[in-house]
């Protein structure tokens, strides 16, 4: 069974994380896994410019400054 791509987006704090767990819990047994867009961007970032863990996955007021 090829497993597809499902893309959630939005603002923040509309659900994005829970609706991908609920569907990472239902069909887990078929592959399919959560991946984040963000993750490679600022490791990207953090090995550029020298960003700290709390600087890209901190609290959002500080990663929005």
């Amino acid at each position: 069974m090829t497993v597809p791509s499902i893309v959630l987006f939005g603002v923040i704090g509309s659900g994005k994380d829970t609706m991908g767990a609920a569907i990472v819990k239902r069909w887990a047994s078929a592959g399919m896994h959560t991946a984040s867009f963000a993750t490679p961007i600022k490791e990207a970032a953090r090995a550029m410019f020298g960003f700290s863990t709390e600087d890209l996955y901190g609290p959002s007021d500080r990663r929005s400054t």
